[in-house]
């Protein structure tokens, strides 16, 4: 004897398997539609540097003006101006003197030279001056309360771990008041190396 389902159980079952196998292959799609995608940015090369001068080994050095110093008289020094950096620059110097009542620099005159490694100022009867050197950066500048660049002077280069030796000698100016004139270290004179990588 055979048994029949009924046309509405076997319609439910198929209908039953026919959406299962829908989701079954949703199922399917859903996963091997992967997408994926890869980029990759190159950065460029970061490099640090310093740029760091040195006025006779440190960031500010004094120099001290003779016991007496009367009008015509000199008086010299040698600043070293050191790369110290990681970074080649170019530097300007500046100089300026201290604005008050006493202050000498204000009534001096600068020279300036570029001179070779160990060289030393010469002493001579009005005071202590500048030699021969490689190269004038100023002949006579007045220095005044303004810090104010060397006039004419370019930029200068120098490179990593070098020195220059200047050389700066300073006049007391004939014109100079007379209560002014035979101080003894009054007032300062400011020299300024500004560096730029």
């Amino acid at each position: 004897m055979r048994f029949r389902l009924p046309a509405t159980t076997t319609s439910k079952r198929v209908r039953a398997l026919l959406a299962c196998g829908i989701l079954l292959g949703t199922g399917a799609i859903g996963t091997s539609a992967l997408w994926s995608t890869t980029s990759h940015t190159l950065s460029g090369q970061f490099t640090t540097a310093t740029i760091e001068i040195r006025a006779n080994g440190s960031a500010a050095a004094t120099v001290s003006f003779p016991d007496t110093l009367l009008p015509g008289y000199t008086t010299a020094t040698m600043v070293d101006v050191k790369n110290t950096g990681t970074l080649a620059f170019t530097y300007l110097p500046s100089v300026g003197s201290s604005n008050t009542a006493t202050s000498v620099g204000q009534w001096t005159t600068l020279k300036s030279t570029v001179v070779a490694a160990g060289t030393s100022v010469t002493g001579t009867s009005t005071g202590t001056t500048c030699p021969a050197g490689i190269a004038t950066l100023v002949s006579a500048q007045n220095v005044t309360t303004a810090k104010a660049g060397f006039s004419g002077v370019v930029a200068r280069p120098l490179a990593i771990g070098t020195t220059e030796r200047l050389c700066m000698q300073l006049t007391l100016r004939m014109d100079t008041p007379a209560s002014f004139a035979g101080l003894a270290s009054a007032g300062t004179v400011t020299f300024t190396f500004d560096a730029t990588g």
